[in-house]
């Protein structure tokens, strides 16, 4: 699997930059890393989608810190039909469009994108779901 790397893409107007940039293109993958998780657990910033088993017990999946996020979304379901749910929360005080997500029945998804402006005074950090 690899990421989208826009520059990689340019072709430029030589003939060998477009042969590199139409093999690039056909390296390219959607696929998303995915870690299946049955405990709590706090994202690593290299997570993209987490698949989560709750069985009885309810779970907690904790983002990463904003500043740590890389700029991409992440995405956690719940992929089992038990009675736990699985809560999806920010870091720190960093919350998720003002509060946590709850994940209670089974194929619940959500898809969540980091914002952090430092143009004002008091910078915003804070996650929003898609």
């Amino acid at each position: 699997m690899s990421r989208v790397q826009i520059s990689r893409f340019y072709a430029g107007e030589d003939p060998s930059s477009i042969q590199r940039a139409i093999e690039a293109i056909q390296e390219f993958s959607l696929e998303q890393d995915s870690n299946r998780k049955s405990a709590s657990y706090t994202l690593d910033p290299n997570d993209d989608l987490i698949l989560v088993t709750t069985g009885a017990s309810a779970i907690t999946i904790t983002l990463p810190y904003i500043d740590d996020a890389q700029r991409k979304p992440y995405y956690v379901k719940k992929i089992d039909a038990g009675a736990g749910a699985v809560t999806v929360q920010g870091s720190g005080t960093e919350v998720i469009d003002g509060g946590t997500v709850s994940l209670a029945s089974q194929y619940d998804v959500v898809h969540v994108i980091p914002e952090r402006t430092i143009q004002i005074t008091t910078p915003i950090r804070t996650w929003h779901i898609v």
